[in-house]
C-alpha cells in the first residue's frame, strides 16, 4: 500500500494541475521546496518568467481517540515562488529593500505575485461571502478531506534577501477518513 502522504500529494498535483491551466505556472512534487536561481534559468540562461509551486510534506499528527477510532491529518506545504531582480552581489544590497530604476518595480512584480497567491488559494476558499466554496474545499483526495489552510508567514525574507526569490507558503491540513 501506498504511504498516505505520497496519495495526497499526488492528487493536489493532479488537482492543481487541472485548475491552473497555464504554462507559466509549474507544479511539481519536491522533497526541498528552496530553489536557488540557476532553477529559474531558460533554456537561454535568461529566466524563464515562471512560478514554481512546490508540494512537500509539512506535518503529521496522529492521536487514539479511542478503542479503533483513530485521528490522523497530513499536512501538505505549498511553497510557491518566483524569481524577481537579482539583489546586486557586488554592493551587498538588496534590489527588494527598496523601489529602483530597474527593469522590473519589485513592488509591482510583488503584488501581481501575491495575487498568484490569493487565486491558488481560492480553490479551497470562498473570496468574497456571496461565493460558493473553492472547488478543492470539499474534494475528497486520496481518502483525506480538507480542514484547515493557513499561510503564515506572508514570505520568507531571507530568500528574498539573499536570491531575489519570493517565497510564500501555504499550509493545507487534511484529515484520513479511511486510516
Amino acid at each position: 500500500m501506498a504511504w498516505k502522504y505520497s496519495q495526497l500529494a499526488d492528487a493536489l498535483v493532479t488537482q492543481l494541475t487541472t485548475e491552473i491551466d497555464d504554462a507559466t505556472k509549474v507544479i511539481e512534487r519536491r522533497l526541498v521546496p528552496r530553489r536557488d536561481r540557476t532553477e529559474f534559468a531558460g533554456s537561454d540562461g535568461d529566466t524563464d518568467g515562471k512560478t514554481y509551486i512546490s508540494i512537500y510534506a509539512g506535518g503529521h499528527a496522529f492521536e487514539i481517540k479511542a478503542r479503533q477510532v483513530d485521528d490522523e491529518d497530513w499536512t501538505i506545504v505549498l511553497a510557491v515562488q518566483a524569481l524577481g531582480p537579482k539583489p546586486d552581489a557586488s554592493s551587498g544590497d538588496n534590489a527588494f529593500a527598496r523601489v529602483t530604476e530597474s527593469d522590473q518595480d519589485p513592488v509591482e512584480w510583488g503584488d501581481t505575485f501575491f495575487a498568484t497567491v490569493e487565486q491558488i488559494k481560492g480553490y479551497w476558499r470562498a473570496e468574497t461571502e456571496s461565493e460558493d466554496a473553492g472547488p478543492l474545499r470539499d474534494l475528497v483526495l486520496a481518502g483525506c478531506q480538507w480542514m484547515r489552510l493557513e499561510n503564515n508567514p506572508l514570505y520568507l525574507p531571507v530568500d528574498l534577501a539573499e536570491n531575489g526569490i519570493l517565497t510564500s507558503l501555504i499550509s493545507l491540513t487534511y484529515k484520513v477518513l479511511d486510516p
